[in-house]
């Protein structure tokens, strides 16, 4: 194979590999699957390039992170400049929107593969084995965040922003599975808008009294069935 050749299909099976995870889940794709729908007949050509799954998915991962990385730096550093360093909404929108602007390309698949990695990765472990250095504007983004909310406990504090996280990934999920199966979808502008206004509101909300306790659920019998 040609230098060219081999660059092509480094190239395209990354962009293949996100898709059918998006599509199909990553313990649902095989490497011979992905390999056959990049048109490579040879199906060692995954191991050949990338040694595995694994591997395969920390390609994709630094392949994505990195522009969102840089945007969401230009973005903290666009609030600097405005004196809005540590504006909640404005830090809501720099982690959010890079995200979101992923969507505006229908062959970007990185939504769907990042919902498929929340659900099958234990929580705090997608990230894990990537250099850190594609995560920087994340990290930074929720430090800024958890000074804003000092004065929530710490508990809660650190609950609020991983659900903030969750939430945004979910939703941008939700239009991504909606679009997909050809279903109608709002204007990302508008999800946006909605999405940021969510994430705020839910790190503001005033905490309940006493916090919600839940009980244990009622037992039922034959008769309640």
């Amino acid at each position: 194979m040609s230098q060219p050749a081999r660059i092509a299909t480094r190239e395209s099976l990354p962009l293949t590999a996100e898709r059918l995870f998006a599509q199909d889940g990553v313990e649902g794709v095989s490497l011979r699957a992905i390999a056959l729908a990049a048109g490579q007949r040879n199906v060692s050509a995954l191991h050949y390039h990338f040694g595995g799954k694994e591997p395969l998915i920390g390609a994709l991962l630094a392949m994505r992170l990195q522009p969102i990385n840089a945007r969401r730096k230009e973005l903290l550093a666009s609030l600097d400049r405005e004196n809005r360093g540590e504006d909640l909404r404005g830090l809501v929108e720099a982690l959010t929107l890079p995200m979101l602007e992923q969507l505006q390309d229908p062959d970007n698949h990185w939504v769907g593969l990042l919902h498929q990695l929340y659900l099958h990765t234990q929580d705090g472990l997608i990230f894990a084995g990537i250099d850190a250095a594609l995560v920087t504007g994340m990290d930074h983004i929720f430090t800024r965040i958890a000074r804003v909310l000092a004065p929530l406990p710490t508990a809660l504090r650190e609950s609020r922003m991983r659900l903030a996280g969750a939430q945004q990934v979910y939703s941008a999920a939700d239009w991504y599975y909606r679009r997909a199966a050809g279903q109608q979808v709002i204007p990302l502008e508008q999800l946006a808008a909605n999405l940021v206004d969510f994430i705020v509101g839910g790190l503001m909300a005033p905490v309940s009294p006493g916090r919600i306790r839940l009980g244990k659920p009622a037992l039922r019998t034959a008769q309640a069935l």
